[in-house]
């Protein structure tokens, strides 16, 4: 299921994707598989859905070719999931030129259940490993981790930072670090997994129909020319680079400098920068902007389009139509003559869970009042 809304938005959309499946939980069970991508503001944007009998190599592997089919490829295409390896299979085999990420919250909600003492120095060398754009800072970060639980680092060299860590990506990330997989399929809630797909299929298409109203409504009210995360980091990189120097070696190129300490090398012709973060998030890093106000031209021009509000509205500029009662459909007789029958399913032992299962790390939020704010009950 990809509506005609989606597929419009999408080249307006950060070119990364995020899929996962969850646990359907009506009669006929089966998994529901889902794509995302991420607009201007980093929120997320729904692509694809597809209901599937399990999820196996081969139902990941009809799920992407059904999305190659509706949304196409990007360049610089990045596909982030979890650790499943029909995933990573799939998605290899559709997309041989895409890049295939690990999201770091699920790797950070592992290490918690496997380590006590995951807080505190570890947390923090943790996130300067996930999180440098240099090697040689992901490298210290590492050695740091070693010399304190030589275990977790072993354990971090088997996870393969290559698809985890910004310091080996050599695409543009766009600023997408983080990214909770988690968070595409909460839009399907409990209830809905309990319904059967005929009523399942409607339920996300009137999802999707408040997505994107909600969406129009909140870039209408943008008056900055990015995003608002945009804007905010724009502004916190500009504060930055009132700390820094820069000298120029031509029209173009730039050393800036941090008190002699350390030189990045910025080319804004190129928009490259020696510290990565420019060529990486494609938003002027600090030193980016230390040229920027030396040359006196606007930062702002050297952002990439897929941060600004004209593409957030771009994104939901397609309206997804509802869709009237059957009776008034106009269906055509051969397909009325099709009988579809149900799937052979495999009932499992015991009473059927209702709740998800939570993943290692992830805590259940309990249920709060808007209007009293006490728990156990809402408005």
């Amino acid at each position: 299921m990809c509506l005609a809304a989606s597929k419009h938005g999408w080249p307006y959309c950060r070119p990364v994707i995020v899929v996962d499946g969850s646990t359907l939980k009506a009669r006929f069970g089966g998994m529901l598989l889902a794509a995302c991508g991420h607009d201007a503001n980093g929120s997320i944007f729904p692509l694809a859905f597809g209901i599937v009998p399990s999820e196996s190599n081969e139902s990941w592997k009809w799920f992407f070719e059904k999305l190659r089919d509706s949304i196409g490829t990007r360049e610089f295409l990045a596909i982030v999931a979890d650790r499943h390896k029909g995933i990573e299979y799939a998605a290899n085999l559709v997309y041989p030129d895409a890049a295939f990420e690990i999201y770091v919250q699920l790797l950070a909600a592992n290490l918690k259940t496997r380590y006590k003492y995951f807080k505190g120095p570890l947390k923090i060398y943790f996130d300067g490993v996930s999180r440098s754009y240099l090697l040689s800072e992901h490298q210290c970060h590492m050695e740091s981790i070693y010399s304190r639980n030589p275990d977790m680092h072993r354990y971090l060299v088997q996870a393969d930072p290559t698809k985890w860590s910004q310091a080996y990506f050599n695409r543009r990330r766009y600023a997408i670090m983080t990214t909770n997989i988690a968070e595409s399929l909460n839009i399907v809630d409990r209830k809905a997994r309990l319904m059967l797909v005929g009523f399942l299929v409607e339920w996300l298409r009137e999802l999707q129909q408040r997505w994107f109203v909600d969406g129009r409504e909140e870039a209408l009210k943008i008056t900055s020319k990015l995003a608002p995360k945009a804007e905010k980091l724009i502004r916190t990189n500009f504060s930055l680079g009132l700390t820094v120097t820069s000298r120029p070696a031509d029209q173009f190129e730039y050393a800036v400098t941090n008190n002699a300490v350390q030189i990045w090398i910025v080319n804004m012709s190129k928009r490259t920068c020696t510290y990565r973060q420019f060529q990486v998030d494609q938003i002027p890093c600090p030193h980016a902007i230390a040229v920027c106000n030396h040359r006196r031209i606007d930062s702002y021009n050297y952002c990439s389009n897929y941060y600004t509000k004209d593409y957030l509205y771009a994104c939901y500029a397609h309206v997804v139509h509802p869709i009237g009662s059957a009776e008034g459909w106009d269906v055509s007789e051969e397909v009325r003559s099709q009988i579809v029958n149900p799937p052979n399913t495999k009932r499992g032992p015991g009473r059927p869970r209702v709740r998800m299962i939570l993943s290692q790390g992830e805590e259940h939020e309990p249920i709060r009042c808007g209007r009293c704010n006490s728990y156990g009950h809402n408005r």
